[in-house]
């Protein structure tokens, strides 16, 4: 993966309504369809992604999910299954989220803007809420570091472009 990547797999989850599979030639070969552009992509899932790839319980979840989206590791890592030969506008995207692990590792929120955490954990939302009055009265210049600061005083790991490297996810 790329080094701004932190394999959670939100810029992937909703590709398939962009990408269709228009072709499946065997072999782990197919016709991607890009459904607003027109273009089209030959890809192959990698060789050794063809286990994770036969994998389709992403879908139960992440019914949106790109078709070649899977989870390792107990579903705390993302993988693309065509890293190799994916399209173009996948090897464009860097990752721009903020992203915040609960104590235990496990994906809890991301901060949406520098004024705005979109929280997932029930935990998070309620040390969020309690601190929401003390917060307001910062500017957006110190409101993300201050939240960062509480997180972290908390137990939780943020990482993101210019905040911190990537912690170890446990699964």
């Amino acid at each position: 993966m790329d080094p701004e990547c932190y394999r959670c797999g939100e810029c992937c989850s909703a590709m398939g309504t962009v990408y269709h599979v228009t072709a499946d030639w065997g072999d782990y070969a197919f016709v991607l369809r890009n459904r607003y552009t027109g273009a089209v992509y030959e890809v192959t899932v990698d060789a050794d992604k063809i286990a994770l790839f036969e994998d389709r319980a992403i879908f139960a979840d992440i019914p949106d999910a790109c078709p070649f989206l899977r989870f390792e590791q107990g579903g705390s890592l993302a993988s693309c299954t065509i890293h190799r030969t994916r399209p173009d506008v996948c090897r464009e995207v860097f990752c721009n989220r903020v992203l915040i692990f609960s104590p235990s590792g496990r994906r809890a929120g991301h901060f949406i803007n520098d004024r705005t955490v979109d929280a997932g954990d029930p935990a998070l939302s309620s040390l969020l809420e309690v601190w929401r009055r003390d917060l307001e009265g910062l500017d957006d210049a110190r409101w993300m570091p201050e939240v960062i600061r509480r997180l972290e005083a908390a137990g939780y790991r943020v990482m993101g472009p210019g905040v911190h490297q990537p912690p170890q996810i446990r699964v």
